[in-house]
């Protein structure tokens, strides 16, 4: 049964970064949303999934811009600019019924800024995965949730722009679907999160993100079983789906994955205001692989940026990278 349970998680484990609260660049990023399961995208019913991520982003500072002559008036660019930021997310998931995965997940960030230095403890997010449908290898699960108040205001906040904490309890929702095939998937995830007012009443944007990816089994050979496929390219932290597995050969996995990711994010508002240099839209590329041994994932994911229109003077991402931990029991 572990055996099987774990290579439901593999096709589709490949990093999440569905949404975040960490205000780096066009969206609140930081915590990143994850879940895993079957066909129907939950576990079955009383097993556990304890996963742990480590993410780093990079961040095109102005400071480096005018290094290389692109910026000649540096007169309205903030001293303490955010140049990257750090963020470790460990999560537990528990199939409450075959239909219905309960998750928790809990980040902790560092910023670190041309001239100041913040971390501490996020916000704490509460998901329920929902089957809706599956059949004919095509499956669907609805996404509920809320994000508590549990993180720290970063002391970045005025000059950056980026929050470890958002003090405000949000709301939060999606869908998710899976079509699979014999060795490989094809996926596609929204998901949205309304902001309400947190820290000095401010609004710190309400958050959509999407995504559709492509993944292929590499290897893991199986007897007398249905494709164990089914998930998603990003990074940002995932739903999974796979085909039930009734007996495997191999104890080394290795599956690989690309695809497109997008994240909005509405201006932040106080007192019925918008503050300028918040909000905006971007659009990442994403690669990953997961190799497996027995019942040990270990998912990496890199992103690029494609598109980057956001609101007035803001950090441009260079790159993401996430690599991850993940245990069935």
């Amino acid at each position: 049964m572990r055996k099987q349970i774990l290579l439901l998680i593999l096709a589709g484990i490949v990093a999440v970064n569905s949404f975040s609260q960490c205000s780096c660049g066009s969206s609140s990023s930081g915590l990143a949303y994850g879940e895993s399961g079957s066909p129907s995208l939950t576990l079955k019913k009383n097993k556990w999934l304890f996963d742990g991520y480590s993410e780093y982003r990079s961040f095109r500072t102005h400071h480096h811009d005018i290094k290389n002559g692109n910026i000649t008036n540096s007169d309205t660019i903030p001293e303490n600019e955010l140049r990257n930021a750090r963020i470790a997310l460990l999560g537990i998931r528990y199939g409450l019924t075959n239909n219905i995965t309960l998750s928790l997940q809990q980040p902790y960030l560092w910023l670190n800024g041309s001239l100041q230095r913040a971390d501490g403890l996020g916000d704490l997010l509460l998901i329920s995965t929902i089957k809706l449908f599956g059949k004919n290898n095509f499956t669907g699960a609805f996404i509920a949730g809320v994000k508590f108040p549990t993180g720290k205001k970063s002391v970045l906040d005025n000059e950056t722009n980026s929050v470890i904490g958002s003090g405000s309890y949000d709301p939060v929702g999606g869908i998710v679907l899976v079509k699979s095939f014999p060795k490989s998937f094809i996926r596609l995830n929204t998901l949205y999160k309304y902001g309400t007012a947190g820290f000095d009443k401010t609004k710190f944007g309400n958050f959509f993100s999407h995504n559709i990816s492509f993944g292929y089994q590499l290897k893991g050979k199986e007897e007398s079983c249905s494709t164990p496929l089914g998930g998603n390219a990003q990074s940002t932290d995932t739903i999974l789906s796979a085909k039930k597995i009734n007996h495997v050969k191999e104890n080394i996995s290795w599956n690989v994955t690309a695809g497109i990711s997008g994240e909005w994010s509405s201006g932040q508002t106080k007192d019925h205001e918008i503050i300028q240099n918040t909000g905006g839209y971007s659009l990442f590329l994403q690669t990953g692989a997961t190799p497996g041994f027995k019942e040990w994932l270990i998912p990496i994911t890199f992103s690029i940026p494609l598109i980057q229109k956001l609101n007035g003077e803001q950090h441009q991402t260079n790159f993401r990278i996430k690599i991850g931990i993940i245990k069935s029991i």
